[in-house]
This record gives C-alpha cells, sequence and structure tokens, in this order.
C-alpha cells in the first residue's frame, strides 16, 4: 500500500521516498524511540 501511496504524489520521490523509510522504521520497530525526532535526525543528519 505504501508503495502505491508514493506513486500517486509525484513531484519529489526521493523526498518522500525519505520520509515513507522513516516512518515504516519507527512504526514497525521492536522498541518505540523516546521521542520520535531522534530517529529523524539520525536518518537527515
Amino acid at each position: 500500500i505504501a508503495d502505491e501511496e508514493i506513486a500517486k504524489l509525484g513531484d519529489d520521490p526521493d523526498r518522500f521516498e525519505a520520509a515513507r523509510e522513516l516512518f515504516l522504521e519507527t512504526a514497525l520497530a521492536d522498541e518505540y524511540a523516546d521521542f520520535l525526532t531522534l530517529p529523524a535526525y539520525e536518518h537527515f543528519a
């Protein structure tokens, strides 16, 4: 489903793909991060 929705967005697929990866990483993690911004900082640093 995520791939289909990303394909619909069009404009900047790299940006949306990075957001998708981050979302799936945090949403499907065995343990949630104390602060959800921390994985984002690590991902985009």
